[in-house]
């Protein structure tokens, strides 16, 4: 049987939220989707979050949706999202711990 790997992916826009369940067969180089769901985003204005709620009901119900297609729990994905107004930060952070 051939060795796959799982990919979970979320596309985050004004107008949908799609998320995507794809396996990666690396012996043969072959990605097959197993799972799509496509539902219309609600909360969200060019890029930007207006109603969290809302925003938040939209990503669950699309993420739900394409567990329930691909019959197992989405617990890491890679995200896209587009706006002019997102940056991001690299950063190294140290911990002290003491001894028990």
């Amino acid at each position: 049987m051939p060795h796959s790997k799982l990919i979970n992916a979320i596309d985050i826009g004004t107008s949908k939220i799609t998320t995507i369940v794809g396996q990666y067969f690396d012996t043969e180089d072959k990605l097959n989707v197993i799972a799509v769901s496509s539902i219309p985003s609600l909360g969200f204005r060019k890029g930007q979050i207006i109603n969290l709620e809302q925003a938040s009901l939209t990503l669950t119900q699309s993420i739900e949706s394409a567990e329930r297609m691909a019959g197992f729990n989405i617990n890491e994905a890679a995200i896209s999202l587009a706006a002019p107004h997102i940056e991001t930060l690299n950063s190294h952070g140290v911990v002290a711990i003491s001894n028990p």
